[in-house]
Parts: structure tokens; sequence; C-alpha cells
């Protein structure tokens, strides 16, 4: 090789070192946005974890709730059908 040629080659290198140093950085980038979307879509799937947990005892309460208005509904049914029966007792005429 020829000091030319050596000179040559030592600008080429250093040329393909600094569009490699370049290429890393923008990978790098790349990777950073990519850990801070996957941070935010964790927070995200957390939130809606507990939203849907809490969604989960509302409809359990709802459940319970109308289990209990069941449960008074048909008392006040059979309450209603003695009251029927004791009034008709009387007999009232107009």
């Amino acid at each position: 090789l020829t000091v030319k040629q050596g000179y040559a080659l030592a600008e080429e290198t250093a040329s393909n070192l600094q569009n490699l140093t370049s290429d890393i950085s923008a990978f790098i980038e790349v990777i950073e946005k990519i850990s801070i979307s996957s941070q935010e879509q964790s927070e995200d799937i957390k939130n809606i974890t507990s939203n849907i947990s809490e969604i989960s005892q509302v409809v359990q309460t709802n459940s319970a709730v109308s289990e209990e208005s069941a449960a008074s509904s048909e008392e006040l049914s059979g309450q209603a059908m003695i009251m029927q029966k004791t009034v008709d007792v009387f007999n009232i005429e107009l």
C-alpha cells in the first residue's frame, strides 16, 4: 500500500465509523421511544385493570341489591295476600 492508499483507506474507515455512530444513535433513540411507550402502555393497562375491578364490584353490589329487592317484593306480595284475605271477611255494600 502506498501512503495515499493508506490515507484514503483511513478516511473511508473514519467515514464508515461516523455513519455507524449515527446509525447506533438513531437505534438508541428508537429503543428509548419503545421503552417510553411500553411504560405508558403498562400504566394504561394498570388503569384499565383497576377500572374493570371497580366495575366488577359495582355489578356485584347491584346483584345483591336486586336479590334483596326481589326478596322484599316477594315478602310484600305475601303480606298483601294475607291482608286481602283479612279484608275479604268484611262485606261492604255500597
